[in-house]
């Protein structure tokens, strides 16, 4: 019985010492996993904060570029418009100096800064008016 007895205790302290090994296993296991889970809370807050940045930016981007747009298209007539008026007013010097020539002095139109301005520009002829006396 004594060999029984101290079969039986050493199977106890085994047992028991297994059993605290597996204790201390599953008390470090929970705790990686609630470390685990609070880093996924932690990851799953910044991805929904970067979705949330994402779509602002990409709203933003989308209206940078429909104003973008829009300045473009406004642009484009103001100078369409500036550009007949140029026109118009060439057509307009060429018709008064076909209807009172002189040949000394030309007039163009010409766009600065968004606003037409005449130009007289001398021109060196041997025209029989202004010839040296």
């Amino acid at each position: 019985m004594d060999s029984s007895t101290s079969s039986l205790t050493k199977i106890k302290v085994t047992l028991t010492s297994q059993l605290e090994d597996a204790k201390r296993v599953a008390e470090d296991e929970s705790r990686q996993r609630v470390n685990l889970q609070a880093a996924l809370a932690n990851l799953q807050a910044d991805y929904d904060a970067l979705a949330a940045r994402y779509e602002e930016e990409a709203e933003d981007a989308a209206n940078a570029k429909n104003k973008c747009a829009k300045y473009e298209a406004d642009f484009l007539a103001l100078k369409s418009r500036y550009d007949r008026d140029i026109a118009a007013k060439n057509d307009e010097m060429e018709e008064m100096r076909s209807v009172h020539p002189i040949s000394c002095v030309t007039y163009r139109y010409i766009d600065v800064g968004m606003t037409p301005v005449c130009l007289f520009l001398q021109e060196e002829t041997d025209h029989p008016h202004h010839r040296a006396h």
